[in-house]
């Protein structure tokens, strides 16, 4: 194997091991915090490895708002299992120290989910959620006439759902 095959082999792997570790899904933004940051790969050569596993169906991916998220198939878990002894200890504690560092911050993206479905009268239904522990806190569903309003409204439950929730709990108790 040669040097550029192994980097190409080794990145796979941590992209693998790195999700599956987080125990969630992952975007391409946190992706890209740990492997470009610590200087593993460049932008293009992760779009092209993320590109390369989904077409192998080692990754899955979702759309959540304007986020695509990444998650490890089953076949990605085998190929991890099997392979993961490629991966060196080294990089897999600076991984696991990157998890346990942003643990917050990569769980928060997955606790305020804000999405919009276009509805065939031309309408735009939107459904925001705020979690806790897997829980739902709290579900807004809204319909709206504009595509740039849904789109509105998801910006804006993703950044101020916290103080949303504070207010309308608020009101009700009042």
């Amino acid at each position: 194997m040669t040097g550029n095959d192994y980097e190409l082999s080794l990145n796979k792997l941590m992209i693998l091991f790195l999700i599956e570790k987080a125990g969630l899904p992952l975007s391409n933004t946190q992706l890209s915090d740990f492997l470009l940051v610590s200087d593993y790969t460049d932008y293009f050569s992760l779009q092209t490895y993320i590109g390369q596993m989904m077409d192998a169906r080692l990754l899955k991916s979702s759309k959540i708002s304007s986020h695509t998220i990444y998650d490890i198939t089953d076949a990605g878990c085998e190929t991890l299992e099997y392979f993961k002894n490629h991966i060196p200890e080294s990089i897999k504690d600076d991984m696991i120290i990157y998890l346990k560092n942003n643990k917050y911050d990569i769980k928060s993206k997955f606790d305020v989910v804000a999405d919009y479905i276009p509805e065939k009268n031309g309408d735009f239904y939107v459904n925001c959620i705020a979690k806790e522990d897997n829980k739902n806190l709290i579900e807004i569903n809204l319909r709206v006439t504009e595509k740039e309003e849904a789109l509105k409204i998801c910006d804006a439950w993703e950044s101020k759902s916290h103080e949303i929730y504070k207010q309308l709990l608020y009101s009700l108790l009042q």
